[in-house]
């Protein structure tokens, strides 16, 4: 029962979510060619909300690809605030500008070490094994 609340519940997501863009591009289609905060809070907080679902269902069941969900959380939880904070940053102090994109390079790099401890603990003994 919970299983089919949260797929409708992900399909209702995406389908909103499609549906807001496609709403902003169709009445500003200059947006599609520029630098558009509201897409980047929409598809990756619809993302988080999505991971942190999928790491509610790891409560009780066999640990799938934790790491690489605990990647896509934190990465995309930061890269989202500091993209905002971005726009601001830019029109104050350019050196407050490259910080912030030091910090979301950071933020990459963390969520790829997630993606190389998934492989560990997932995969690669499975090569060796074989």
């Amino acid at each position: 029962m919970i299983a089919k609340r949260q797929k409708d519940f992900v399909k209702w997501g995406i389908g909103m979510g499609l549906l807001a863009l496609g709403v902003q591009y169709a009445f500003d289609p200059k947006q599609f060619f520029q630098f558009n905060l509201f897409e980047i809070a929409v598809t990756s907080l619809l993302l988080v909300v999505f991971a942190v679902l999928h790491l509610y269902n790891m409560l009780t069941e066999k640990k799938e690809f934790y790491y690489i969900n605990l990647g896509i959380i934190i990465y995309l939880l930061g890269s989202t605030v500091l993209f905002f904070v971005g726009n601001l940053t830019a029109l104050l102090n350019p050196k407050l500008s490259l910080l912030t994109w030091t910090l979301n390079a950071g933020l990459i790099i963390i969520y790829q070490l997630f993606i190389l401890l998934e492989w560990k603990k997932s995969f690669s003994k499975k090569a060796i094994q074989k």
